[in-house]
């Protein structure tokens, strides 16, 4: 985990326990670094495979309407994922005449508390809560752009769905997000908070659908490479002949 709410203890019961473990399995380079730095598990017992989704037949590429723009984030609301700059970054978007909507589907971990924060801005219109969703596919039609704006991050399945379901991606260049998303080439990746930064890429994207296009190919591309489940199922098997080897070896 590259999580920043793990305490000490965390970190202690994970070092206690390393002797009883053969090999440590990380979705992320970004997880096996934080695993390293923390001392939690030995480097050379350190293996990364990624997490995989099913490749799909993607539609024609939609065009994004730059009069009124939809974007998504597909994210439980708590701490540390960025909700609060949506705040002024909304407001930077109507200061420039950019018609928009959030459209935000996960969990309100916070109890109400940003949703609170949207109305007494007087931000209620641009903004549409889903709460918990199943419906993934509607949800992604229903978006032009996927937006992560988030401070800390493992190897986030949402963007990996985006990607899969033609929609491109902005985030943060934070935790295994750098992983997924190649800034510029599938994608737009800015340093967390760089509101300017976030207003330039949703317009950017917005205003020329060719740019669009050229992010949900490259990310098709990415997926195909690196993230589908033959690939992935693969990684386990030489990892279970791996150890079943060094089994016989030991022996």
């Amino acid at each position: 985990s590259t999580d920043d709410w793990r305490k000490w203890y965390h970190n202690f019961l994970d070092r206690k326990t390393a002797g009883a473990v053969d090999i440590w399995v990380s979705n992320s380079i970004s997880g096996k670094n934080a695993a390293i730095v923390r001392k939690t598990a030995p480097h050379h017992a350190i293996r990364v495979i990624y997490n995989y989704i099913d490749d799909k037949q993607l539609p024609l590429p939609k065009r994004i309407d730059p009069q009124f723009i939809r974007i998504g984030i597909l994210s439980n609301i708590k701490n540390g994922k960025g909700f609060n700059d949506l705040i002024d970054l909304s407001k930077l978007l109507i200061k420039n005449n950019r018609k928009h909507i959030f459209v935000i589907a996960g969990r309100d971990n916070l109890n109400g508390e940003f949703h609170n924060m949207v109305n007494s801005n007087g931000l209620a219109n641009y903004f549409n809560f889903l709460g918990y969703i199943t419906d993934k596919e509607g949800y992604f039609n229903s978006i032009d752009i996927s937006l992560l704006p988030t401070y800390w991050e493992g190897l986030p399945t949402s963007l990996l769905e985006s990607m899969n379901n033609g929609v491109p991606v902005i985030s943060t260049k934070v935790g295994g997000i750098p992983e997924l998303v190649i800034d510029k080439k599938n994608g737009l990746l800015l340093e967390p908070g760089a509101l300017k930064g976030f207003y330039n890429a949703i317009t950017t994207i917005a205003d020329n659908n060719e740019i669009a296009h050229n992010f949900i190919c490259a990310s098709v591309e990415i997926i195909r490479s690196k993230f589908v489940r033959e690939t992935v199922a693969l990684q386990w098997i030489n990892l279970i002949d791996e150890l079943d080897r060094s089994s016989c070896i030991s022996k």
